[in-house]
């Protein structure tokens, strides 16, 4: 999981596409849930964040 971590932050096209993917997908999966799509994004963001898995965290 940590080469995978580092490989992420590493590239910036991948961390992109992790974001524009994160953000098109999530919000659609959320209100077919019936919850509001920012909920989403705020909890993809805990989890992809720094504190989270560390994928957008670049060093």
């Amino acid at each position: 999981m940590d080469r995978f971590v580092i490989s992420i932050s590493s590239e910036p096209v991948l961390t992109f596409g992790l974001l524009l993917l994160i953000i098109l997908i999530v919000p659609i999966l959320f209100q077919k849930v019936r919850l509001p799509g920012i909920v989403g994004l705020l909890l993809a963001g805990t989890i992809v964040g720094p504190k989270g898995l560390g994928m957008a965290y670049v060093r």
